[in-house]
């Protein structure tokens, strides 16, 4: 005879197979998308770029290059470097690993971010289970996150974000474990994946602020409250060290602070700057999940155990994203990515909307209301993800770059690359996607 309690535990493990297993299976179905070329958009440009200095580190050395992204293409050797220092290394260093093992092929480029975005789903699942969410509504925040439009264009770009995202969740995910007791591996993976969230992104440093607000708020445990300001302490004095005394960058970290939150936006008016953001950043989100978010937030306010158990963590979620917003102001009007950090908070709002939905099924008698919610969240997630349009004209055009590239290289010695100065129409060729195809430094003049 099987107990209620049997029951339940029973229910519970398959709605987490059967979760994790379609998560897979989203994120394999996605493969088929990373070996094609750099698209022709902006995206396409970005990737390029990303790719270009992980094989410059592998082309020049990871020693010669001081384990710093470079810019410049050709063959070249220390100080003479075009050093890049807008972002931390942790990124390009690995994605430089990867060529380095695989070789420098577009599906290696885009793994960090197919890797990145999906384990950060598998991780909010957890994250929302350790919050006290049934499994269902755990599974509903996962495919509610993947359903965001901004995730899977996020799933493809190659750059520090996803990864970022990763680090950052995973931190968390073990901060929570930590509150029921002692739990070696999270200990261990604590500090871990705070350092590499802060060497991935600058973001990475809002993770361990709001960590430290929220023990500030609550527990206040030593090992928190002054372990957290030394591991930040720690991350920038490394950087500091890498930048000033290893690499000797001219600029140094002060000026690629500065670079990384310089001013851009002096041009636009308040008002321009309000309307390109909500462009870029929070219509990338779609207003089913902008209205799943307030509907969310106001249902936290329920009760003072609600308020504990669901509104702190909205609101730690949504501080992630705004935190970023601030720091970057100048970013925001000009990459639609840059919200990015808003996607836990979309996927933690429709888990909690999930759990309203099953209590209302559950009120007028609606048998089997989890799995009727769970699998209405997989088969929403998995028909975006189906239907999402391709621009098939940027692909053709990345893959005639490419072709154009080979023909390139093929005429042109080893010894005789370098620096191409050539005329050519506005909008028809991609600089660094040529360049990341040749492997050689594009002057394109517009012709």
């Amino acid at each position: 005879m099987i107990t209620a309690d049997e029951s339940r535990t029973r229910r519970s493990r398959w709605m987490t197979v059967i979760t994790v297993a379609a998560l897979l299976g989203l994120s394999g179905a996605e493969i088929r998308r990373m070996n094609r070329p750099y698209e022709h958009d902006y995206h396409g440009h970005l990737l390029a770029w990303f790719a270009l200095m992980s094989e410059n580190m592998v082309q020049d050395g990871f020693v010669e290059t001081r384990f710093m992204p470079v810019l410049n293409p050709e063959p070249e050797t220390y100080p003479n470097f075009r050093w890049y220092c807008t972002h931390p290394v942790l990124d390009v260093v690995l994605r430089a690993a990867l060529v380095k093992v695989f070789g420098p092929h577009e599906w290696v480029m885009r793994l960090q971010g197919l890797v990145g975005c999906f384990g950060a789903a598998l991780l909010l699942f957890f994250i929302a289970k350790e919050l006290g969410m049934a499994p269902a509504a755990a599974g509903a925040a996962v495919f509610g996150m993947v359903g965001v439009p901004l995730f899977l264009r996020l799933a493809h770009l190659s750059m520090h974000h996803p990864m970022t995202l990763f680090s950052g969740l995973l931190a968390i995910l073990c901060y929570l474990r930590l509150r029921e007791g002692r739990r070696p591996l999270s200990a261990l993976l604590l500090p871990v994946a705070l350092l590499a969230g802060m060497q991935f992104d600058w973001a990475g440093y809002f993770v361990p602020l709001i960590l430290w607000m929220v023990e500030i708020l609550t527990r206040r445990r030593p090992a928190y409250v002054f372990g957290i300001p030394v591991l930040v302490f720690l991350s920038i004095l490394w950087v500091w060290i890498h930048v000033d005394l290893i690499a000797r960058v001219p600029r140094g970290l002060l000026e690629a602070l500065r670079s990384a939150a310089v001013t851009q936006v002096e041009s636009l008016s308040p008002a321009q700057w309000f309307e390109r953001v909500w462009q870029y950043q929070l219509f990338s989100y779609g207003w089913v999940a902008i209205g799943a978010v307030g509907f969310a937030g106001l249902v936290s306010l329920r009760s003072v155990n609600a308020l504990k158990t669901r509104f702190l963590p909205w609101l730690a979620a949504l501080a992630w994203g705004a935190l970023n917003l601030a720091a970057f102001p100048s970013k925001a009007p000009f990459h639609d990515f840059w919200g990015c950090y808003w996607l836990p908070l979309a996927g933690l709002s429709f888990g909690i909307t999930a759990e309203v939905l099953i209590a209302v099924l559950k009120a007028v008698r609606i048998r089997n209301a989890p799995w009727l919610v769970l699998g209405l969240a997989i088969g929403i997630a998995a028909a975006l993800l189906i239907m999402t349009p391709e621009n098939e004209l940027a692909i053709a055009s990345g893959q005639q770059m490419k072709e154009t590239a080979a023909e390139v290289r093929a005429m042109i010695p080893p010894e005789d690359r370098g620096i191409i100065v050539s005329n050519y129409k506005e909008g028809r060729l991609d600089p660094l996607i040529f360049a990341a195809y040749t492997r050689m430094n594009v002057d394109m003049v517009p012709g």
